[in-house]
């Protein structure tokens, strides 16, 4: 993703976006370059705690954005990402980073994340097992009869 800016704060606490920045997401993980292709920062997944789309925006060249926002074990990471469609950007990124990271922590602890791959179909399955009980204790109490 070229021309993205990091947000930050210069020595007077004044916030600043640094310009031309190339950001790359891949199964390894993230890597910032700056203009001259010099790899300025990179992290593993295992070391991202969080990765989001917070908004879309305006970049201060004024084209629309969006604004990421990378959490390392160290600090937060605000970016903007110039780009056409900044939702589309969130749509394809995100998802990607969420498995990316889950299979990182999987990896590293040799356990599941503890979240159900699809909830609604798990909610729509404990319902129906609560209604199977319901009905076998109606029988047994003969309340109901088949």
């Amino acid at each position: 993703m070229p021309g993205a800016y990091l947000l930050t704060t210069d020595p007077e606490g004044n916030q600043i976006a640094v310009p031309n920045l190339t950001l790359t997401v891949d199964k390894l993980g993230m890597k910032v370059a700056r203009q001259d292709g010099r790899l300025a920062a990179q992290f593993t997944w295992k070391e991202l705690s969080h990765m989001e789309g917070v908004d879309t925006v305006d970049a201060p060249d004024g084209r629309p954005a969006l604004l990421l926002e990378i959490a390392s074990k160290e600090r937060m990471h605000r970016f903007i990402v110039p780009s056409a469609g900044p939702e589309e950007l969130t749509s394809m990124i995100i998802p990607f980073a969420n498995l990316c990271t889950a299979k990182s922590r999987n990896s590293k602890r040799g356990t599941t994340t503890g979240k159900f791959k699809h909830p609604v179909s798990t909610a729509i399955l404990a319902i129906l097992l609560l209604a199977v009980v319901v009905v076998l204790l109606l029988m047994s109490m003969q309340v109901i009869h088949f």
